[in-house]
């Protein structure tokens, strides 16, 4: 009996055309998620969930020695043009794949294209029969449950007027000088629960996803909180009094006392205090936080020395 020959397994040499894409690994899923990532994408999201300074240059290295399949074409609508390099993206679930190569790589394990690639690859096969299976039952709950409510733009800021598109949103992000969101992570956020949703209106003639101007305030926080070190669980809490202070300057009626209290701590401490945080936590664990920036005051007196 003859055992049936699989496909040769692409080596550093071998030309684009015989190579494969990450349709050939993920076959079930690709078939089910149309979302693909640009290369920027990959790694910005890679970089962002993991804490780590991956570059498209590294990406780019590994496909062109042949431990990766090439990202997949996309045609769009063009149907015999071949498509431009901005068009090849990447599904979601190729970032379990990149980031366990970079794994393998940074604890310095020896890599080669032929042993190396067909491991990812069997890797990445077993990830899409599971990822497939849970794509499809979380398809058909949707199909049954698209009554549910999901928070918009709108309840956070009833007065606002959803206006932006996210093109409008992201070039308004960008001026404010803090790193940009792109769709995957403003997606992602969304889902967690971290943003609501954009409100789906008809805009330039067509059905789109609008946000409000305050979005861009409230986005720019986020980033300055991730700045200073906070995870986006850390975050969460933070949003809402964000845009509760948006809403109404102070919210609370309690600004003065605050300020008064932070003087107070700041002669005792010996430095500025710059911003107050106020949490309440319900019956349910949920936490609601509201910041308070301390005006620049005079300089403290230096703290009292401790008694011998």
């Amino acid at each position: 009996m003859t055992a049936k020959k699989g496909p040769a397994m692409p080596t550093a040499d071998t030309t684009t055309s015989q190579r494969e894409t990450w349709r050939n690994w993920l076959p079930r899923t690709t078939a089910i998620v149309s979302t693909l990532w640009t290369q920027d994408e990959l790694v910005a999201v890679i970089n962002e969930g993991h804490k780590l300074q991956l570059t498209a240059e590294q990406v780019q290295a590994w496909e062109d020695r042949g431990f990766l399949p090439l990202p997949i074409p996309d045609f769009g609508e063009r149907i015999w043009l071949p498509p431009a390099i901005e068009d090849w993206g990447y599904p979601p679930l190729a970032e379990t794949i990149v980031l366990t190569l970079h794994d393998l790589e940074r604890v310095g394990t020896p890599l080669t294209p032929e042993v190396t690639r067909p491991m990812l690859r069997s890797m990445a096969m077993n990830l899409d029969k599971t990822n497939a299976i849970i794509l499809e039952m979380r398809f058909a709950e949707d199909q049954q449950k698209r009554v549910d409510h999901q928070e918009t733009w709108l309840e956070w800021f009833p007065d606002a007027e959803p206006e932006l598109t996210f093109g409008e949103l992201d070039k308004h992000i960008r001026e404010t000088g803090v790193e940009p969101v792109t769709a995957p992570t403003l997606r992602a956020w969304q889902n967690t629960g971290l943003l609501p949703y954009p409100l789906r209106r008809r805009h330039d003639n067509a059905q789109r996803a609008l946000y409000p101007r305050a979005a861009v305030k409230v986005i720019e926080q986020v980033r300055i909180l991730q700045g200073q070190g906070l995870s986006l669980k850390e975050i969460k809490p933070l949003v809402r009094g964000i845009a509760a202070t948006r809403n109404d300057p102070d919210p609370l009626n309690i600004r003065s006392a605050l300020i008064d209290a932070a003087l107070l701590q700041a002669d005792m401490g010996g430095a500025p205090i710059t911003q107050v945080t106020v949490t309440f936590t319900d019956s349910t664990g949920t936490d609601t936080a509201y910041q308070y920036r301390v005006p620049a005051g005079p300089t403290p007196w230096p703290p009292l020395p401790l008694p011998e």
